[in-house]
């Protein structure tokens, strides 16, 4: 099983490519906002995407004024199922400074689209557990996308 995730423009192009196959691409589109404050706290944003059954993918680029929202997406080449754990890591100087997980149902053929958003109240906070992650107002929740 291969998975590739692109940042930004970059999955595009082969969306529209597999589009003109005909065949129904296996897929979720991240798209990852933030809130302004969180993105004067930032300069790098890494993304670890796991589905438990291989190595975890690894995909990261650096945060500049005006960067978010950002657009990611993860494609399967080949028969997907289960969930994907993903996780979305803000450092500075390399230092963790904010993150952000969710649980994704990753279906054959289906094209998921899910936003996670980064919240200023977050910032620092890493009192979570595995099956929760910081949301609106600083307050764990739970990783499962709905």
């Amino acid at each position: 099983m291969v998975k590739r995730i692109f940042f930004s423009g970059l999955s595009l192009p082969i969306l529209a490519a597999l589009l003109a196959c005909g065949e129904a691409p296996t897929e979720i589109i991240l798209t990852i906002d933030a809130d302004p404050g969180v993105e004067a706290m930032i300069d790098h944003l890494e993304l670890i995407a796991d589905d438990g059954r291989s190595e975890p993918r690894v995909a990261s680029t650096d945060i500049e004024a005006g960067a978010f929202p950002k657009t990611i997406g993860l494609f399967e080449e080949a028969e997907a199922a289960g969930p994907i754990l993903i996780e979305v890591i803000g450092r500075l100087d390399g230092m963790r400074r904010i993150e952000a997980r969710v649980r994704i149902p990753f279906e054959e053929g289906a094209s998921i689209r899910h936003t996670i958003h980064l919240f200023e109240e977050c910032v620092g906070v890493f009192s979570c557990t595995e099956e929760t992650s910081c949301g609106r107002g600083g307050a764990c929740a739970p990783i499962d996308a709905r």
